[in-house]
């Protein structure tokens, strides 16, 4: 069993699953445009993708969407940053301990 949080678009899992074909690749990206990338890019069995991501405690945050890349760069809103609702998606947060 192999995770990768924060799996980009998941070319290194892609790679890596030569390596190791029997194993089970649990693979967690929360930034929409991203997670679309990987589910062409990781089919198959071994890859288990889950759209979400990490914290201290289950919830939901806003997530900038800078529209340049497909990652999240300078990505968690915080209250005092004052930004347009059309720049953020919600991201789902989960806890390791409960996943």
């Amino acid at each position: 069993m192999i995770f990768d949080v924060g799996t980009n678009v998941g070319s290194f899992f892609k790679d890596l699953s030569d390596y190791f074909p029997k194993s089970k690749f649990y693979c967690f990206k929360s930034f929409p445009k991203s997670f679309e990338k990987i589910t062409s890019n990781l089919p198959g069995e071994i890859f288990q993708l889950y759209q979400l991501s990490f914290g201290d405690q289950w919830g939901v945050i806003l997530v900038n969407d800078n529209g340049l890349t497909n990652s999240e760069t300078s990505s968690f809103i915080t209250n005092k940053i004052v930004v347009s609702d059309k720049h953020c998606v919600s991201v789902q947060i989960h806890t390791v301990d409960e996943f």
